[in-house]
């Protein structure tokens, strides 16, 4: 049976329901409703840190997060990777030859693949290389060909001088195969990975979150929003109009409805956020003001 956990109601002295429903029951009013204990829940900061740069993208494996930034005046993109349950990084700033024109294309396990565009008026025309996290020595490097898919310790490459055709290689090595092994396990080795819902106006539950907002926050919740339960609290990210802004602003609630943390993400005109947080190995993780990477410790 699948577990779907339903919304927070907007009644001051009420209680989260959760909504149990197999696969294929649409979710509607059809619910069991569990009384949940009131449990007193706390954030705790367990680190909080400023790149350089805006943070670009994020790539979890295991207990790291591998943090890209992009220094925008100094066209410069760097490398950095966390580790989660002590907050300390493996390495810091790291860059390559290429300043800008380079992104993780994949990160499993014990490796990092990069991709490097070799021609910024052809974003076919691309370059990899293979780094491992604990000596960051380059395993392996290929040029003329195009990833086209990855799958746990393989990627899937077609050839751009050999008429389109595919192979495999493991990142691990650089070995090459003509058909996928049959060790191609790409089982999940993130611990506890979890991402919000997004809803949009369009959605039925963005009513219901938008009155939760003018009601508890006295906000004007617009565009789309990000929400999420996990050990008794409610995650919700969400948008709303000042002045001729957009402000993007994180919140999270108790049992009772009660904020315990909220912070504003970002504040300018920029469009909507569709993935403004996620929680990995029990700590909240989001980015405020594009460059200050946040993490929270959800105790028990």
């Amino acid at each position: 049976m699948d577990l779907r956990i339903g919304l927070i109601s907007l009644l001051p002295d009420a209680f989260i329901y959760f909504c149990l429903r197999t696969p294929r029951r649409p979710f509607g009013p059809e619910r069991i409703k569990v009384r949940i204990n009131p449990v007193s829940k706390k954030l705790q900061l367990h680190f909080s840190h400023a790149f350089q740069g805006d943070i670009w993208q994020q790539s979890l494996s295991g207990p790291c997060l591998l943090i890209t930034s992009r220094d925008h005046e100094a066209l410069q993109v760097s490398f950095s990777l966390l580790h989660l349950p002590d907050g300390q990084f493996w390495f810091e700033g790291m860059t390559f030859d290429e300043p800008w024109w380079i992104d993780v294309y994949h990160f499993y396990d014990q490796t990092i693949v990069f991709q490097v565009y070799e021609d910024s008026n052809d974003i076919e025309q691309k370059s990899y290389l293979a780094i491992d996290i604990h000596d960051h020595e380059v395993i392996w490097t290929m040029d003329k060909v195009a990833a086209t898919g990855r799958h746990g310790h393989y990627l899937q490459l077609k050839s751009l001088e050999a008429g389109d055709v595919l192979f495999y290689l493991d990142v691990r090595s650089g070995e090459t195969f003509t058909s996928m092994p049959e060790n191609n396990s790409d089982e999940a080795i993130s611990e506890g990975l979890r991402h919000p819902l997004l809803y949009t106006e369009e959605s039925p539950f963005f009513d219901t979150i938008k009155a939760f907002g003018s009601k508890k926050l006295g906000k004007d919740i617009v565009g789309a929003c990000n929400y999420l339960e996990h050990n008794q609290l409610v995650f919700l990210a969400y948008h709303y109009p000042k002045a001729d802004l957009q402000v993007n602003e994180l919140v999270v609630l108790n049992h009772a409805s009660k904020p315990i943390l909220q912070r504003v993400l970002h504040e300018g005109n920029s469009g909507l956020v569709a993935d403004a947080f996620f929680i990995a190995h029990e700590q909240l993780i989001f980015v405020e003001g594009k460059n200050t990477l946040n993490s929270y410790i959800i105790n028990n």
